[in-house]
């Protein structure tokens, strides 16, 4: 809990004023303006238009934003944005949910990068420190807060998550930085892009290391990373473009069973878009080969092919309307799966419809069908009103709906672990062994959810609210049945589970949000989301589906110069399946979780005259070192749970030169 001088700090910053992070210092104010509501969303449909009258809530954190948080990871860059849940997992693994899903090995949210998924083939999670791409490449992000299923299929349960990366016109240059700083953090970065005539390229590369929370003489992560990208403009309405890249890297991670251990290897991608009038084509290839080690060593080899094309038609009547499909080919291959090597071909057709019959009015439809070889064909609609009673305030009423396929492991896993028999009723009946045995199902149901959402937006002179509530209800939970124990091996218990549908929830919450802009250079906001989920929940689910409560605030400054940002991160108590050495296989224990204090700054100096382009700064992330869990902590060899670690301070220097 918090103690008086703590709680009255958060609620002097959450009445002074909210905190959207700062500028980097010597920004423009056309810069500035690029950011706010003349911003082109992209993520929440196929026909991009300005944030003002989207079918769906979208959060974006800006390139400036992300840099003034003082960001360190990826991941910690979410923990500002209302509804957006964020576990530490590890000291090198994040785990970050919408609305009340969040989990360790999350697989609910999908996550893009400019479009493409970079979910992990066999689970369908990300390992954010294996995505090719570094936080000074970053245009923005946007968060897609609900079902997104009617344009994305798959995964898009509670909500997408796209990061988009810089064009080539937008670096106009090169940027080196160093970071430095606690528990041996160390992050080295070089991204240079540019265009001449119609031929324009860009490249990035970063290497990361960084050691434990808990004890800083061992190394959690070593990642390197490369991406790089070209394109030929042939004229206004015809474009090609090449992209690809990858990551080297060796990360302690979760595995899933409640305990912990490592992965290596390396992940790669390969990407072509094309563009003519109205008629888009993609195709990108994902690969990775990498080994998890735990109490046995797992290779994981997947590649994913993906071939996806629309045509946009303007029609009578203030019309517009996006038709197209895709295939997706997911091959995988690794010694604990049976078949060793299995593939599976996937099939979409998707449309989206706008109509603006009034100058007030629009109407946003659209749905997509997806086919799974096991899980049969699924059908997801979207709809959306929007309504501007008057210049700068919206409403908006939206349905849709969303849903998960099987992932190749809950399919195929055959999955054998020994270790030995912990549990007093074992022992005492002279067990000494116990083998924990899980096998794939073939034939399960996609999990489904439906949500309704109501909203509104109002922009006042220097202020900005937007208010939301929701509701929605999942069912057919894909989780793990329940361990049935063979005891005629003694001294050897022998115990075997698989997959099953089971179970429904339901959901609701609401969001709340403030930004004060007096001027560009300060400006200062606040948040605050509530959600609860609650139901025959799948195991790995906290009650609430995670926090019930959430809130930001924070303050930031640029003049001279110097710029610089002050913000905290406030989350409720929560629940977590838990495990007890003295309880049955199949009984759960709700294990609670204590609400905690994450304040954070960044500090930066952009130099002039003779040393311009050279900037210096200093980010400190949970700098009053409240050490504190985000999630329950056990190891388990039988039942699936959770495995925090202890979450502390870390401080870093940053030295960038852009040229």
């Amino acid at each position: 809990m918090l103690n008086k001088r703590e709680a009255a700090f958060v609620i002097g910053i959450l009445l002074s004023g909210p905190a959207v992070l700062s500028a980097r210092a010597g920004v423009s104010d056309e810069d500035i303006r690029f950011f706010e509501d003349e911003a082109r969303v992209i993520t929440a449909s196929r026909l991009p238009q300005t944030s003002a009258r989207l079918p769906a809530t979208v959060y974006v954190l800006t390139a400036e934003e992300i840099r003034a948080s003082g960001a360190q990871t990826l991941w910690d860059a979410f923990r500002s944005l209302p509804g957006v849940d964020v576990v530490q997992t590890q000291t090198s693994q994040g785990e970050v949910g919408v609305r009340g899903m969040a989990k360790p090995l999350n697989n609910r949210t999908l996550i893009l990068l400019d479009g493409r998924t970079v979910l992990n083939g066999f689970f369908d999670f990300v390992t954010w420190e294996a995505l090719p791409v570094t936080l000074e490449e970053i245009e923005r992000i946007e968060v897609v807060a609900g079902p997104a299923s009617a344009l994305y299929g798959a995964n898009a349960v509670s909500g997408v998550i796209n990061i988009v990366t810089k064009s080539p016109e937008r670096l106009g240059g090169g940027q080196a930085s160093y970071s430095f700083g606690e528990r041996r953090a160390h992050l080295g970065s070089l991204v240079y892009g540019g265009r001449q005539g119609d031929f324009s390229y860009k490249g990035a590369g970063s290497w990361r290391s960084t050691h434990r929370f808990e004890d800083a003489s061992r190394r959690a992560s070593e990642v390197g990373k490369a991406h790089v990208a070209a394109s030929w403009r042939f004229s206004e309405e015809q474009e090609l473009g090449f992209s690809g890249g990858g990551a080297n890297l060796d990360v302690l991670t979760n595995t899933g069973g409640g305990g912990t251990g490592s992965e290596d290897g390396q992940v790669h991608f390969a990407r072509v878009d094309y563009r003519l009038r109205g008629t888009r084509v993609r195709g990108f290839w994902n690969r990775g080969r990498t080994v998890l080690h735990t109490q046995d060593e797992s290779n994981l080899d997947y590649d994913t092919v993906d071939f996806d094309i629309h045509q946009t038609f303007e029609l009578p009547w203030s019309n517009s309307l996006v038709v197209g499909g895709g295939y997706r080919n997911n091959a995988m291959s690794s010694r604990t799966f049976l078949p060793v090597r299995t593939t599976q071909d996937l099939w979409n057709l998707y449309f989206e419809d706008r109509w603006e019959p009034w100058s007030r009015w629009t109407f946003l439809a659209s749905g997509r069908i997806d086919r799974h070889p096991y899980s049969g064909r699924v059908f997801s609609p979207r709809g959306s009103a929007v309504f501007e009673p008057r210049s700068g305030h919206i409403l908006r009423f939206s349905a849709a709906t969303s849903f998960r396929n099987p992932t190749l492991a809950e399919n195929y896993l055959n999955s054998v672990r020994t270790s030995p028999a912990v549990a007093p009723g074992l022992v005492d009946n002279g067990f000494t062994d116990l083998e924990a045995t899980t096998i794939g199902a073939r034939d399960l149901k996609p999990e489904k959810a439906t949500q309704f959402e109501l909203s509104y937006q109002a922009r006042v002179e220097s202020f900005q609210v937007s208010l939301t509530g929701f509701h929605y209800r999942i069912q057919d939970f894909i989780t793990t049945t329940v361990p049935l124990e063979d005891p005629a091996g003694w001294p050897l218990m022998r115990v075997r589970s698989s997959y099953t549908n089971r179970g429904q929830g339901s959901g609701w919450g609401g969001e709340l949000g403030v930004e004060y802009r007096p001027k560009p250079e300060y400006s200062a906001f606040a948040n605050y989301s509530y959600q609860c989920l609650v139901g025959d929940l799948e195991s790995t689910i906290g009650e609430c589906g995670g926090p019930r409560s959430k809130a930001n605030a924070g303050l930031r400054a640029r003049k001279d110069g110097w710029s610089g940002s002050l913000w905290a991160n406030w989350v409720g108590a929560t629940y977590w399946h838990d495990y007890d050495s003295s309880l049955a296989a199949d009984q759960i224990r709700r294990a609670k979780v204590a609400d905690y204090l994450v304040m954070n700054l960044h500090l930066e100096h952009a130099f002039k005259g003779r040393l311009k382009g050279l900037s210096a700064g200093v980010s400190a992330f949970n700098f009053l070192d409240r050490k504190h869990y985000e999630l329950t902590r056990y190891e388990s060899p039988v039942v699936t749970g959770q495995n925090g670690v202890l979450v502390r301070s870390r401080w870093i220097g940053t030295l960038a030169y852009r040229f």
